[in-house]
């Protein structure tokens, strides 16, 4: 329930102030993830983020392309998401043309997110 005399504005810094407080007391008190664990996950998605390579080290698992895939699909996901959410909000508002725009704008970004998750990580897949 937003107070009549604060503002949105404050309410979303609060909110946003408080829920990265959370997450970062979360983190700095509990153990970090075993490596066992990590190596199993690496192995199993194979991200080709740079934050990896200490984890594919102990890998036998060969490292992943050079990522441009990944960062297709990333953003190829943004856009599936705001125009999803968008043509959604536009067929609410019956605005026919804006809705279909956008909603064909997520079923391309969809088909690009398919296509980039079902392409190999490396030749000998």
């Amino acid at each position: 329930v937003v107070h009549p005399d604060i503002g949105f504005g404050w309410h979303l810094i609060a909110t946003a102030g408080g829920s990265t407080l959370c997450w970062i007391v979360v983190t700095v008190v509990t153990p970090p993830t075993d490596t066992a664990k990590l190596i199993a996950f690496y192995e199993r998605v194979r991200p080709s983020a740079p934050g990896w390579r200490p984890i594919a080290a102990r890998s036998p698992v060969s490292p992943a392309g050079t990522g441009w895939s990944d960062v297709v699909g990333w953003l190829a996901g943004l856009v599936f998401i705001y125009t999803g959410l968008f043509g959604v909000g536009k067929l609410v508002l019956e605005e026919w043309a804006a809705a279909l725009v956008f909603l064909t704008a997520a079923v391309l970004s969809g088909l690009v997110i398919v296509r980039t998750a079902r392409q190999p990580k490396h030749a000998g897949e």
